[in-house]
């Protein structure tokens, strides 16, 4: 093709056709302009395609990592508010002269003030670099929301846990015996010790550390609702993302 090209434009110098040449030089030269152009654009379709097949593969890839953190979640919810109404129920028990509850309800109410749970979600894709795949701002602000609320989620079980490790962990070991707690997780022999709950359910200190542990659990159980509600809608976004782009 080239020499075909170059023959015309040899005959036209030959033929002494400088108009006709000049004409055909510029138009050569917008044909091949034409085809960069083409080539350019068929590429940019082609790297287009190939990073809309990453974007839709990540965004498969997020929504999986999503539904199971949900799934995790909600049994960490149901545990979070075991904590709430136990916690709440146990308050409602103290008092200055309190009667007296059998053995097995003063178990399960101590396990409250012993269980700290804890929603541990999977971050492979939600802290990727490649966030910046997504081109809908909508679904990358719900992604920095729940990361924000996380961080809230995760600064109130520290004061959980710090209220159990200083203060009512050192309460327990010197007025229950851990060996009665009761629950679906523990299921250890009756302590041959004896357990006063009147001295529990009168305590002025202990009533402090259940107020504390019953605050910051009501904290912690409506920052997983929010994580909760803003893991269904990221779900949501992306399905609506994947329906278009597929």
């Amino acid at each position: 093709m080239i020499k075909f090209f170059r023959k015309i434009r040899y005959n036209l110098m030959e033929q002494n056709k400088t108009g006709k040449y000049i004409k055909y030089a510029l138009g050569e030269i917008l044909l091949v302009m034409i085809g960069i152009l083409l080539a350019l654009q068929v590429n940019n379709w082609n790297e287009k395609k190939k990073q809309d097949a990453v974007s839709i593969k990540f965004l498969e890839n997020l929504k999986k990592e999503v539904i199971q953190n949900e799934i995790t979640l909600k049994v960490k919810l149901a545990d979070h508010h075991l904590v709430v109404t136990k916690t709440t129920e146990l308050l409602e028990l103290m008092e200055l002269t309190p009667r007296e509850i059998n053995s097995s309800k003063l178990d399960t109410l101590m396990f409250a003030m012993l269980l700290m749970p804890e929603f541990k979600p999977i971050k492979t894709f939600i802290n990727s670099e490649n966030l910046g795949l997504i081109n809908d701002d909508d679904l990358k602000n719900l992604i920095g929301l729940w990361s924000h609320n996380f961080d809230q989620y995760v600064y109130d079980l520290k004061i959980i846990y710090d209220l159990y490790y200083n203060n009512i962990y050192d309460f327990m070991q010197h007025n229950y015996q851990m060996k009665n707690v009761k629950s679906e997780y523990i299921n250890l022999s009756e302590s041959k010790f004896k357990v006063n709950s009147i001295n529990i359910l009168s305590s002025a200190v202990f009533e402090n550390h259940v107020t504390m542990k019953k605050l910051n659990a009501d904290n912690v159980y409506e920052g997983a609702l929010e994580i909760s509600e803003i893991q269904q809608k990221i779900i949501e976004k992306i399905n609506e993302k994947l329906a278009i782009d597929k």
